[in-house]
């Protein structure tokens, strides 16, 4: 793709503030080859994935440049999905996450922020972002790297970008991911975190730390990898509804997820999208049976997510018809790990159909509160959630230490449970997650 008279070219950044008031802010910028980066100002969001190359026609605008048309390319080829077992996963290679603390306009730096305090939040704590990442990802994907610093960086307001081309080159080493915390934290950032989104096939390399947590870290990272939100949605009369036009959006409403507002395990949607699960870890079900459902915080050989297609193929658009909806995806919370103090419940979201490549960001996905407390939202033994539009029920048939036994009511589905590499399952599945 080249440039001609009018135009710009390069890569498409997207970036995504995360504030502590729950508000987001979506930035698109398009970074040149000399890798200076020049704000784009959209009519209407692009459907153009983040790293693709770009050009664009437009004029100067105080805000950036005011594009009038754009032509993108495919960001990559994406990594497709493999199926494997994983209680004894085959570890992949640690990414590089390099932190580096930053004293701001040479300020001393508190010790919360400190770099050997920084780097046990990254990197060797028992509840660091990279305990977190081996955790959730079975053993497969972790984080190496180390903290840097402190450098001493003269801001002007928040210029963070102008942080980061000071700072990087002073990182001795190349990493994979970088992640600049700003000390002591600044109140003309009004943002707790940014990340730049990328995809699990062309994932990007740069987060900023207002505020250090493991929530912030890994959501900032998800973003770089292509997750998106988890979210939750209230709806008037019950838990959801067949026409979600009145129901309401919050942002960051999965108060359990790193991508929302928690710091336990990624649910089962970003879990498959990270390659996390193979084999029958994830199951579609079109019809009725007796299914056990085993914990998401365990490596296991079993089931660990239901797919549930809204009854009849319906679609649901939300909100305000920019996604559509197709399916329930269910999957079984106790205390195990990053998990541990939660009430043993099946959760269930709902979200588009799965990505069939990782060469897109992964869509949002909602939490749905079924027991009106939101604190534990999820279904407990003896609990029911039926489809409002009628023709599918979930049934929480019982719940051990090993699994929750799931009765689906499939009344005019057809077909038989079908495992993400394309065979068959015979209910209800194994009982527990082996050795």
């Amino acid at each position: 793709m080249v440039a001609e008279p009018g135009t710009a070219v390069g890569e498409l950044v997207v970036r995504i503030a995360d504030f502590e008031d729950g508000r987001t802010e979506t930035m698109y910028l398009l970074r040149t080859s000399d890798g200076a980066e020049q704000p784009l100002v959209f009519h209407d969001p692009p459907d153009v994935e983040p790293g693709a190359k770009l050009k664009v026609w437009g004029s100067a605008s105080a805000e950036g440049i005011a594009v009038s048309k754009f032509e993108g390319a495919p960001a990559g080829s994406g990594i497709g999905s493999a199926s494997y077992d994983l209680i004894h996963p085959m570890p992949e290679a640690p990414r590089t996450f390099c932190a580096a603390v930053v004293a701001i306009n040479f300020a001393q730096v508190p010790a919360s922020l400190s770099v050997p305090t920084i780097e046990e939040t990254f990197h060797t704590g028992a509840k660091s972002a990279n305990a977190y990442l081996v955790e959730n990802s079975y053993g497969r994907n972790s984080f190496a790297g180390k903290t840097y610093g402190p450098f001493n960086f003269s801001m002007s307001g928040c210029d963070y970008a102008g942080l980061r081309d000071a700072v990087k080159p002073m990182i001795p080493d190349k990493c994979d991911h970088y992640g600049y915390v700003l000390a002591p934290n600044q109140k003309s950032c009004g943002w707790a975190g940014i990340g730049d989104e990328g995809t699990a096939a062309k994932p990007q390399s740069d987060t900023w730390y207002n505020a250090v947590d493991i929530g912030t870290i890994v959501q900032e990272n998800g973003h770089n990898m292509g997750l998106n939100h988890a979210s939750s949605i209230t709806c008037t009369g019950g838990p959801f509804a067949d026409d979600l036009s009145g129901c309401k959006h919050d942002e960051y409403g999965d108060h359990f997820d790193t991508m929302g507002l928690g710091q336990r395990h990624m649910h089962v949607w970003p879990k498959r999208y990270m390659g996390w699960f193979g084999g029958c870890n994830w199951v579609k079900v079109t019809s009725s049976g007796t299914f056990n459902l085993l914990p998401i915080a365990s490596a296991c050989d079993g089931v660990q997510a239901i797919e549930l297609p809204f009854p009849g193929g319906k679609t649901r658009s939300f909100p305000a018809g920019s996604v559509t909806l197709t399916s329930y995806y269910l999957e079984y919370r106790s205390s195990l790990g990053f998990d541990t103090g939660m009430t043993p419940q099946v959760f269930v979201h709902t979200a588009p159909s799965p990505l069939t490549a990782n060469t897109k960001s992964n869509p949002h996905s909602w939490l749905l509160n079924l027991s009106g407390n939101a604190k534990n939202p999820g279904l407990v033994a003896g609990a029911s959630f039926s489809d409002p539009a009628g023709g599918l029920t979930i049934t929480v048939s019982a719940i051990d230490s090993q699994k929750a036994t799931v009765q689906i009511d499939y009344p005019g589905g057809t077909g038989g449970p079908t495992c993400m590499d394309g065979t068959a399952l015979t209910p209800p599945g194994p009982t527990d997650c082996g050795s």
